[in-house]
């Protein structure tokens, strides 16, 4: 719905899309299903107040996404090193990352974000 590309794999996609009716739709999918075919079939503007908060949840899961895509990184960077200076490295950068504030502000967003059952 983004046009853009995402890691999510089909369980995912629908447990954010469970989430996302529950928080914007109060649970009810056949009104969100109603506002989705309505907003397709009218205008690519649709409602405005239900696109903010859908892209600001998509923000906080492609960030998140983004700092797991990079700790896997430098995890793979650590079980291929060859020497124990290239495995340090690695373990700096995944410990860098992880104890980051900017991370730790992502992951809290992204775990309050998956309690929304």
């Amino acid at each position: 719905a983004f046009n853009r590309p995402h890691s999510l794999n089909d369980d995912e996609l629908e447990t954010l899309g469970r989430k996302v009716v529950r928080s914007l739709y109060k649970g009810d999918f056949d009104k969100a299903k109603a506002k989705f075919i309505k907003e397709n079939d009218e205008a690519p503007a649709g409602d405005k107040e239900v696109q903010k908060k859908a892209s600001k949840q998509d923000k906080i899961v492609q960030r998140y996404q983004e700092y797991r895509k990079e700790l896997k990184s430098h995890l793979k960077d650590y079980q291929e090193a060859k020497d124990d200076s290239a495995k340090e490295k690695a373990l700096q950068q995944m410990k860098k990352i992880s104890q980051s504030a900017e991370y730790l502000d992502a992951k809290n967003k992204y775990d309050k974000l998956a309690k929304v059952n």
